[in-house]
């Protein structure tokens, strides 16, 4: 029987509390994360799509023989407004840290220019996202699955 994929998940969510993950060293999460991996192929999955939050050094170490696991097709970090779904900064914090290599799941994007500027791309280092994941709208994980946030302005950049 061929493998199972997973069309959404988020193999460096070890945590339900994702900003006190961003708060974590990025080995501590790559190392949590090969965890996370080693369960998916163990339940038969063989590829996963990483809705938000894997970079490009997501697959490699599996390529590589590094960490056993299925195939990661990654998007990046989300794009999502100030306060939308995706802004993790606890109360009282103004920075967000959209660092490359910081385990944040979004990047956050006000207004079409910065869109632009926040998709992933295609790279000369081969970091080029295999999606791009703009977060139009509430979440579950924030209970504002209602409320509309990207304007269709914004959103065709990403698109």
């Amino acid at each position: 029987m061929p493998g199972l994929i997973d069309g959404h998940v988020h193999v460096l969510a070890y945590t339900a509390n994702l900003p006190a993950a961003a708060e974590q060293s990025p080995y501590y999460v790559a190392a949590r994360a090969g965890e996370i991996l080693r369960g998916m192929l163990d339940r038969g999955f063989t590829t996963v799509r990483d809705a938000a939050g894997a970079d490009y050094g997501s697959p490699t170490p599996l390529r590589e023989g590094y960490l056993v696991g299925p195939r990661v097709q990654f998007g990046g970090k989300a794009l999502s407004q100030t306060g939308g779904h995706g802004d993790g900064r606890q109360r009282g914090r103004e920075v967000h840290d959209d660092a490359y290599c910081a385990p944040t799941h979004c990047r956050l994007a006000d207004g079409v220019d910065e869109v632009r500027r926040a998709v992933p791309r295609r790279d000369p280092q081969g970091r080029r996202a295999h999606q791009a994941d703009a977060r139009r709208r509430g979440g579950l994980a924030d209970r504002r699955i209602d409320s509309t946030q990207f304007s269709v302005d914004e959103i065709a950049p990403a698109v």
